[in-house]
């Protein structure tokens, strides 16, 4: 679907844009020039059907330019109107990183305004000054230039410009049309001698407004130029559910693929597989890291001595790394230290920690690679590009008996059926030098959790009962820690299983399997809780949903164009027996639900029942799959919406007889 703007101002702008004076595409105009607002620009205030912009993207530009030295200078100038204060942070303030190692890039032109104007009319500039604009440290590799724009208000324009200038044709810049908030213009320009070939990859755009390539005559041969622009792009913000914006943004990917050499033809630069497997293994940060410690060796023996298959092999060698290796909480593809050193610090990060688990599985007779990934954060990955760039977390891809198995031992609460949230995210790549191939993770994701509350209502609104909960797979993992990290079981009871309850008093707490990651933990809490119920007179009004009450419904902008990824599959159920107040009963039950979103992709259930002096009340919430396409959002919405409504409704408890 492609949008409009709402305004006349912003059509008229946008017209502008795209209907300039014909030229030849090397010659086309720039969009904007420096300092110079159109009447158009001022009038822009808004954006079709969305209220909460807090700004509006009137025009950015890029251009690349890649010279006869392969050096590539990139040009970029912003403009963007101010709607609200919210904006200040997010678009007052520019952050430029670049890659300052070895000099590979380096920023110059830094240029910043901003223009406000009164109620008559009157137009001030505000210019960015050079004592406002800093040069940071990220870390070894980059550093970043970062300013403020003066003159922040509501209603006023900034515009900044700069120029980074890379060494090597490889950092011809990618671009992303679309932001967090709408953009009436975005434009991409891409000029390089023919003596190179780039790939540009297109993500998520329906339609581009310009889409030109031709060849150009320059001085020193003929060069390649390509243009892209898109007018009237809406804003993709953060939403539930989502693995990372980047995914579903509009945006271009560009690759250097070839050159030419006179004499020789076309030289790839992207690699195969098969070569990357081949260098990998050969590399004294991964591959020469494997197979060097005989301590690890002795140990794998050692551990997996009684083990009567390979399954068993592998379960003791990933419950001992786990146990035993400490996550640092950084993630990586390689191990910076030799893995016996590893071993001796009981610490490391994902990727010496699971490559040393791959060592204990050689170590041990099984054939384990290395699987790289890329996390839900760090966006998607492309297997016709064999660039490690896009991994930043390595797995151990385990051979079996029958099929395979994907492990990570970064996390002591996971058993081997379960990986770290973050890694559910597609595809990984398994570094086997013979066999190079793509696979899925094919492990466990579900979310298990059910809760029993036993209780007895008093008649001045106090609750007293035990609840007995139970949680596997994930809930488990997710408990399991919530309790290591609390103070006591008893905080743990109070803040995380009976957060709803502000007050309640924990008589006692008794926990089974808190050890035992591959078993069901089962939590049994005895709690008071003064002033449950809300008593007026002889009526007492009451939540059924003690705990586990769905509030809000997460999913709440009108449409969605990209999936509903909520990582695993959940199976929640909820159980209240209540024994009322003696002369009690309830007055009126409310109606059963039951629902299901379209193409059965879940269920949701409420049954409510009163006798003389009891209710019971049973909430199952299941989600059957773990990821839903964009043409089932509206469903889910409104199934969402229905259970938020079936947990909200109270019950009406009535003196039957008096006392």
């Amino acid at each position: 679907m492609r949008y409009l703007a709402s305004l006349s101002a912003c059509a008229t702008l946008v017209g502008l844009l795209i209907f300039a004076p014909a030229a030849a595409l090397g010659q086309a105009p720039h969009p904007i020039k420096w300092g110079k607002i159109a009447d158009a620009e001022w009038a822009v205030d808004g954006f079709e059907d969305d209220t909460s912009a807090t700004a509006i993207i009137l025009t950015d530009y890029g251009e690349a330019y890649v010279g006869r030295d392969y050096g590539v200078t990139f040009k970029r100038h912003r403009r963007i109107k101010i709607l609200r204060p919210e904006a200040y942070d997010e678009w007052g303030t520019v952050a430029v990183p670049f890659f300052a190692e070895g000099r590979a890039q380096r920023v110059s032109g830094v240029a910043g305004q901003t223009f406000t104007r009164d109620e008559n009319g009157e137009v001030t500039r505000h210019k960015l000054g050079k004592r406002s604009i800093f040069k940071e440290k990220m870390n070894d590799e980059y550093e970043v230039i970062r300013f403020t724009l003066p003159a922040l208000e509501p209603g006023a324009i900034i515009e900044y410009r700069y120029t980074v200038d890379s060494q090597s044709p490889v950092l011809l810049p990618d671009w992303t049309f679309q932001s967090s908030e709408p953009t009436l213009w975005s434009e991409y320009r891409a000029e390089y001698p023919r003596t190179l070939a780039y790939t540009f990859g297109v993500s998520n755009v329906l339609g581009f407004d310009v889409r030109e390539s031709e060849v150009l005559n320059r001085a020193g041969g003929e060069h390649t130029h390509n243009r892209y622009a898109i007018a009237s792009l809406p804003a993709l913000r953060e939403e539930p559910f989502m693995t990372t914006r980047s995914d579903y943004l509009s945006a271009i990917d560009v690759q250097l693929a070839a050159f030419y050499q006179p004499g020789h033809g076309q030289v790839d630069v992207l690699s195969t597989w098969q070569e990357l497997a081949k260098d990998l293994t050969e590399s004294d940060a991964l591959g020469r890291r494997l197979g060097r410690s005989k301590t690890v060796k002795r140990m794998a023996e050692d551990l997996t001595s009684g083990a009567a298959n390979d399954e068993e092999k592998m379960i003791a060698l990933h419950d001992f790394v786990r146990s035993s290796i400490e996550w640092d909480g950084s993630n990586g593809l390689f191990a910076d230290r030799a893995l016996g050193d590893v071993l001796e610090a009981k610490a490391g990060s994902s990727g010496e920690i699971n490559l040393l688990l791959i060592d204990f599985l050689r170590g041990a007779g099984l054939t384990a690679h290395p699987m790289f990934i890329s996390t839900r954060s760090h966006g998607r990955t492309f297997p016709q590009y064999p660039m490690l760039n896009q991994f930043n977390r390595m797995l151990a891809y385990v051979e079996m008996e029958e099929g395979y198995l994907v492990i990570d031992a970064t996390n002591r609460y996971a058993p081997h059926t379960l990986l770290p949230v973050q890694a559910l995210n597609g595809d990984g790549w398994v570094m086997d030098v013979d066999n190079p191939r793509w696979a899925s993770l094919n492990v466990e994701n579900v979310y298990k959790h059910s809760m029993i509350i036993d209780a007895h209502l008093q008649e001045d609104g106090t609750l007293v009962g035990v609840a007995q909960t139970s949680d596997a797979s994930y809930s488990g993992m997710f408990k399991r820690r919530g309790m290591d990290q609390a103070d006591s079981i008893e905080d743990y009871a109070r803040d995380v299983l009976l957060s709803n309850l502000e007050g309640v008093v924990i008589d006692s707490v008794h926990v089974e399997n808190q050890a035992n990651e591959v078993e069901i933990l089962k939590t049994k809490v005895y709690f008071t809780m003064p002033s449950y119920a809300q008593v007026a007179g002889d009526f007492i009004y009451m939540m059924p949903f003690v705990v586990d009450r769905v509030t809000e419904n997460p999913l709440k902008m009108p449409e969605r164009t990209f999936p509903i990824d909520m990582a695993y599959s959940s199976s929640t159920t909820y159980q209240l027996n209540l024994t009322l107040p003696e002369g009690f009963q309830v007055e009126e039950v409310p109606q059963n639900v039951r629902m299901a979103p379209i193409n059965r992709g879940g269920i949701f259930m409420r049954l409510m029942e009163a006798k003389e002096n009891t209710l019971s009340v049973v909430s199952r919430l299941n989600f059957s799959r773990s990821v839903y396409p964009p043409s089932e959002y509206i469903s889910l919405q409104e199934f969402y919406g229905a259970v938020v409504n079936a947990h909200a409704e109270p019950v009406v408890i009535k003196r039957a007889t008096q006392p």
